[in-house]
């Protein structure tokens, strides 16, 4: 989502069209009220309970000697994200980690305080 902002991609339009693709998800329905609106509060889990509920995949990959790239690389934003402060707050505040490690500037409703550079 940065990169598309930082590219001046219209964030309504790009989501529209991840929408009708094999992008789409129920998650991605929920989120995009937070995009397009700032709503944090239409996902209702915390980001600390997301990044816990990965690392119990990860021990139970690791625990039948699987690799999994993909959920190694998520458990890492998702623990920069709660070391940064946003483990209390809703998986949507991922959108703010972003903003934050990207110094993009993507939610256009809500206003928050830039927490570390």
């Amino acid at each position: 989502m940065a990169v598309a902002v930082g590219q001046n991609v219209d964030l309504k339009r790009m989501l529209d069209i991840m929408s009708v693709g094999a992008a789409n998800s129920g998650t991605l329905q929920r989120l995009k009220p937070a995009l397009l609106d700032g709503r944090m509060d239409t996902h209702q889990f915390a980001l600390g309970d997301a990044r816990k509920d990965v690392r119990y995949f990860r021990a139970l990959a690791d625990n039948n000697d699987l690799s999994t790239p993909v959920s190694d690389a998520i458990h890492q934003v998702y623990t920069h994200a709660v070391n940064l402060g946003f483990g209390n707050e809703l998986i949507a505040a991922l959108f703010k980690y972003q903003e934050l490690v990207s110094d993009v500037v993507m939610l256009k409703s809500e206003s928050h305080e830039r927490k570390a550079s």
